[in-house]
């Protein structure tokens, strides 16, 4: 007989100063205090003002490939938060700037979990 799975719990976001800590399902890589890898409280850094905007959502973390001009030192796939509904997913960046089609969202400090609009820039594809 298989075990039951424990209903998912929503973790309410942290808010430190003008940062809110919005939690993430699925894999992590390092806790934001320690750095140490925790993989039982993923979160992603987002402006206090944006939480109107995406707290009611329930946001994941989704690992995918590099691209373009990302220089990461390895090669290894980079966690994005992200949701979805039915088929179609949606990136936490993408939704807080709204590129054209023309442009993408790029994290200027390379923290692909640093959500913060100083950290979002739009550049061409």
């Amino acid at each position: 007989m298989r075990t039951p799975r424990k209903p998912k719990v929503k973790r309410e976001p942290v808010i430190e100063g003008s940062i809110a800590y919005l939690p993430l399902s699925g894999p992590h890589r390092q806790h934001r205090r320690s750095g140490e890898p925790d993989p039982r409280h993923p979160v992603t850094m987002i402006d206090v003002e944006d939480l109107p905007l995406v707290q009611h959502l329930q946001w994941f973390s989704l690992y995918v490939w590099p691209k373009g001009d990302i220089d990461i030192g390895r090669l290894t796939k980079v966690p994005y938060a992200a949701t979805s509904e039915g088929v179609m997913t949606t990136y936490l960046h993408a939704m807080l700037i709204k590129p054209d089609d023309d442009m993408r969202v790029v994290h200027i400090n390379g923290d692909t979990l640093d959500n913060r609009r100083v950290n979002l820039s739009l550049v061409p594809r």
